[in-house]
């Protein structure tokens, strides 16, 4: 490899024109002062105020040795030296440190650390960055600290309280839920049980009623002088019952004798169930069935009750009506599901026109048969109940109870594969019971309501706690803030100002005591500082004055001087003596001549 030195790259006419050049120089400048103050033992190196001792200074640095070569840790560990060195102006700042880059010889990566060191710092939003390490919790500040943990024994509460009524909340809810939905059952049924109650005071009343015992145990003659009168009142009892189907009178061999509908009239029903429940002295309440004949196709409910002339039973009495099919006190609000079940599992009525004339039952193998018998039970009549197949609703095995159960209960399952909550209240005038039912969908989105406003609440609770431990954190970690940065400023022989620990001298408690102290021990310490400035400043003097006499009397005592010394001596001889040489001596004076002699 060629050992020669490198070629010193020829100036161009562009360096000189765009002043590259000067500013090459320039740099070589700063970057030799940046040498020097990196190589001072006191930092900033104080510059003499004489120029007599700034000349001196310079003597001495150019005579002392040169700088040793400088370690990159010197240039990067220590950047508060020598950043205020750098100049404002781009184009030198880069020159600067390309030149500093190979004075000291920088490894890439170092090179970039001092690309990163110089970059011009601009004003922007910069994220949050604790000025403590967060590995280090003992070293973090009281303020960090109190305030961590007064917010750990705010909070940590607050959620713990928030998670235990969110989960009481729920389980509250649920009961709640479920005793609203026991209430509502108990509500229809009562609505219910008042409305076929009226059916059977009329029964009673119609049972009870003169004209018509005597009709009904009179001869063919006497009935007809009796029919007007009881015929009106058939008439007025169906006017005032608007869902009544129909109100007939069946005598004793089981033809009906007098109707609010005269077709009628004339008619067998001894067949029917509920003529011969009454002819045997009972009163009785039929099943939900559709009437055979084809005035009345609606499903109906017929109530007999036997007509005694004393003691004996001359006829029966009986009313049909639709209004348990029909009944409004199943209409409740969206989102619930209401209906009269009977004993075998018919679905007398419902406010859901899917369920209306139905069937519940389990979900088992024997749904099919359990489905035709129902549909055609003979308990009514002889012939069909329905006179078609009804539909068939499967009920899951937690929710069964509702199916045979005889007093109020809730329950939860599935009907039809919905998962629902099932409140059911027994009828006191009618063999079945009144059911409430609503979606477990509908009941978990009150609850998850419940919850969010348990949690809404705890999250309020704990925002006022943190609030309340960041205030007070602040409020306590401010004065201790001031404190530590008067002690380091103390601890740097900087001074403390009394407007940095106003607020906190105005304290009354502790606090307001150390920082009393302090700012009279920092009051102290400017005293000590500035009696010592004086005595160092009367010792610069006279050591300046000293080594100046010394640097004086090195000078003047150098060869060189004492050359120059002897060549102007003889300098100034050589002018003096053509000034002697041009003037002659004056002649002796004789005294002893007469005084009118002529003088020289």
């Amino acid at each position: 490899m060629d050992s020669s030195p490198t070629q010193p790259k020829p100036i161009s006419r562009d360096e000189i024109s765009s002043g590259a050049l000067s500013r090459q120089r320039r740099a070589r400048l700063l970057v030799q002062r940046i040498l020097e103050r990196l190589q001072a033992p006191q930092w900033p190196a104080a510059e003499p105020d004489d120029p007599l001792a700034r000349q001196l200074a310079g003597v001495r640095r150019r005579a002392s040795a040169p700088l040793p070569t400088l370690q990159a840790g010197d240039l990067l560990e220590a950047p508060e030296r020598w950043l205020d060195l750098l100049p404002t102006e781009p184009l030198l700042r880069a020159e600067v440190l390309v030149q500093l880059q190979q004075r000291v010889g920088l490894q890439p990566n170092e090179a970039a650390a001092l690309q990163r060191l110089a970059a011009p710092r601009t004003r922007r939003w910069i994220p949050w960055r604790p000025t403590f390490q967060l590995q280090t919790p003992a070293a973090w500040p009281v303020g960090v600290k109190l305030g961590g943990v007064m917010l750990l024994f705010s909070l940590v509460p607050a959620l713990l309280v928030g998670n235990v009524g969110s989960w009481l909340a729920e389980g509250q809810a649920e009961q709640a839920l479920k005793k609203q939905l026991q209430g509502i059952a108990a509500t229809v049924a009562g609505r219910l049980d008042e409305n076929l109650s009226e059916y059977g005071k009329l029964m009673l009343y119609l049972a009870s009623n003169p004209a018509v015992i005597r009709m009904a145990g009179a001869s063919a003659g006497e009935r007809q002088q009796l029919e007007p009168e009881v015929l009106g009142l058939l008439d007025r009892l169906q006017a005032s019952h608007a869902d009544a189907a129909f109100i007939y009178l069946i005598d004793r061999t089981g033809r009906c004798f007098a109707s609010s509908d005269r077709k009628l009239i004339g008619h067998d029903y001894s067949f029917r169930t509920y003529v011969q429940k009454g002819l045997r002295q009972e009163a009785y309440m039929s099943g939900i069935y559709y009437p055979v004949s084809t005035t009345n196709p609606r499903a109906t409910v017929s109530i007999a009750r036997p007509i005694r002339e004393g003691r004996t039973v001359v006829g029966v009495a009986v009313v049909g009506t639709y209004s348990l099919a029909e009944s409004k006190a199943l209409d409740l609000k969206t989102g619930l599901t209401a209906l009269v079940l009977e004993h075998d599992g018919v679905i007398a009525s419902s406010n859901d026109s899917r369920l209306a004339m139905g069937i519940l039952g389990p979900d088992d193998g024997q749904a099919e048969a359990r489905r035709r018998r129902i549909s055609r039970n003979d308990g009514i009549d002889q012939g069909q109940r329905f006179r078609r197949l009804l539909t068939y609703h499967p009920v899951s095995a937690p929710l069964q109870p509702l199916l045979a159960s005889t007093e109020a209960g809730v329950g939860a399952g599935a009907i039809d594969g919905q998962e629902v909550v099932a409140a059911w209240q027994p009828l006191d005038a009618y063999g079945a019971k009144a059911v409430v039912m609503e979606s477990q969908q509908e009941q978990r989105q009150a609850i998850r309501a419940v919850q969010q406003r348990v949690m809404l609440l705890t999250s309020l609770l704990g925002l006022l706690a943190t609030g309340g431990a960041v205030v007070a954190s602040r409020r306590i970690s401010r004065p201790l803030r001031s404190l530590t940065q008067a002690a380091a400023q103390l601890e740097t022989d900087q001074p403390v100002e009394e407007e940095q620990l106003s607020a906190v001298i105005r304290r009354k408690d502790d606090l307001g005591v150390l920082g009393r102290q302090l700012l009279q021990a920092a009051r102290e310490s400017l005293k000590r500082q500035a009696s010592l400035r004086a005595q160092v400043a009367a010792l610069h003097i006279k050591v300046d004055q000293k080594q100046r006499d010394r640097d004086v009397a090195v000078i003047v005592d150098s060869e060189f001087f004492g050359a120059m010394k002897a060549a102007a001596a003889q300098l100034r001889a050589q002018r003096q003596r053509p000034r002697l040489d041009a003037v002659a001596p004056a002649p002796p004076i004789d005294r002893n001549a007469p005084p009118d002699a002529p003088r020289p």
